[in-house]
């Protein structure tokens, strides 16, 4: 892997980089451009190669990344076919239809230097695959060619160029010899930027080809786009996108302690402060506030952690971390994040009520665990459709709209006596509610 990959890597995670090495190749030939272009335009994210697959925006950030580079290719006009062209440059040409026809060329390759399309059992049903063949390709022979490199007599003997099968356009050139074998990659021999043979331009294979492949198949170089947008994210003042974790208004909660208030980018301190949620947890204090007050919504959960004496903080590697905090009552209170500082899990053993609006805009918390609390007041986890776990062994009254969207709680224990407002769980079809004897309230059911 290039030095440039190795960065991309590091920043947006292996994923993204293999996939700009699938198919940015003609940017990574320019020394980091592409790198320059990833971070100039998209804050670092390991999920940003994700939510670009999951979201089916492959096609569309390949055309706005080719637009952002804007690299002109200087195009041949002929009146030949493409058949004609690769006669008169001594080749032949195959386009397989089957994967027993894309197996057949597997000949060709030396070991460990095998297409990753030969290990791919979609590729012919996601590309336009073809393999142009040196008419003389058995007597050119690879020993004869020690200081390999990508386009070689030896590795352009056999070009393999592959369209994407809905936009047409080219997605790779990769000649014969692909990223050399492990013994030449150990010895420093190892073939840059396979995918992009010929600076990926198939006129400098075969003048004329890139105009005759459109003429006989309808088959383009990538078209470049000056746009593009990914759902759940938000493009700032500083021309990046920004994953966000929750929207409010002009308001937006990322990760990495970035917030984004009417486009305008602030990173909170990280020694200072932890972004959750639309709170702001201070880590000296441990006090907690509220980023976002809406009109006729206060959100009460910065009121139910308060005296705090001690403040202990692990990380959990990718996962996430762990807010530990001990009240001047010598209470616990637990507080888990995930990767992306949303809170996920809330244990607090100190209070014995929490008000109205309780994490109002949550949505994604999986567990809350109140222990001593009698009272909860109305629209608690209002938006909360993922929760699993509730317990609240010692509850009296329940205000109104409790978890009104959640469909993911399947059982919840509470005391028999327990006075329920209107329109609790009302979209949850699938709930148990267990009912707790008087002698069970003080234990806490799991």
């Amino acid at each position: 892997m290039t030095n440039e990959l190795k960065k991309i890597k590091r920043k947006y995670g292996e994923d993204m980089a293999k996939f700009c090495r699938a198919f940015l190749a003609p940017i990574l030939e320019h020394e980091g451009l592409l790198y320059e272009i990833l971070m100039d335009n998209f804050y670092p994210s390991r999920e940003l190669y994700k939510d670009i697959k999951d979201n089916n925006l492959c096609g569309e950030f390949i055309s706005y990344i080719h637009g952002l580079a804007d690299i002109e290719q200087e195009r041949i006009i002929t009146d030949k076919t493409v058949e004609d062209l690769t006669k008169d440059a001594g080749y032949s040409v195959f386009n397989p239809k089957t994967i027993e026809e894309l197996q057949s060329m597997k000949k060709y390759y030396a070991e460990e230097e095998e297409l990753c399309t030969f290990k791919d059992s979609k590729r012919i049903e996601n590309s336009i695959i073809f393999f142009f063949i040196k008419d003389d390709i058995d007597s050119i022979k690879r020993e004869d060619f020690p200081k390999a490199t990508r386009e070689d007599e030896y590795s352009s003997s056999l070009v393999c160029v592959q369209y994407d099968i809905d936009t047409k356009e080219l997605k790779l050139i990769v000649t014969r010899r692909n990223h050399g074998s492990k013994k030449d990659i150990e010895n420093g021999g190892e073939i840059k930027n396979p995918n992009a043979a010929f600076d990926c331009n198939l006129d400098n294979f075969i003048p004329g080809l890139t105009c005759a492949m459109e003429k006989d198949y309808g088959l383009r170089p990538k078209k470049p786009s000056d746009f593009f947008e990914i759902p759940g994210y938000i493009v700032a003042h500083d021309g990046k996108f920004y994953k966000y974790n929750y929207s409010m208004d002009s308001l937006y909660f990322c990760s990495d302690n970035v917030i984004i208030d009417h486009g305008e980018v602030r990173k909170m301190p990280s020694e200072k402060f932890i972004v959750m949620d639309y709170y702001l947890f201070d880590l000296r204090s441990g006090n907690v506030w509220l980023l976002y007050d809406k009109s006729g919504i206060k959100d009460c959960f910065p009121d139910t952690i308060k005296d705090i004496e001690d403040i202990k903080i692990s990380n959990d590697g990718k996962q996430g971390k762990t807010i530990e905090l001990k009240t001047r009552n010598k209470k616990d209170i637990e507080i888990i994040l995930d990767s992306r500082n949303r809170i996920i899990s809330y244990k607090n053993d100190d209070i014995d009520e929490v008000g109205d609006n309780f994490m109002f805009f949550n949505n994604n918390l999986e567990s809350i665990e109140l222990s001593n609390v009698r009272k909860i007041g109305d629209n608690c986890l209002d938006l909360n459709e993922v929760a699993k776990r509730v317990v609240v062994p010692k509850i009296d009254s329940i205000g109104d709209n409790f978890l009104i969207t959640n469909t993911a709680l399947r059982d919840i224990y509470l005391p028999e006596d327990v006075s329920l407002g209107k329109n609790c769980f009302f979209w949850n079809d699938f709930l148990n509610i267990h009912n707790m004897r008087d002698e069970e309230r003080g234990s806490i059911k799991r």
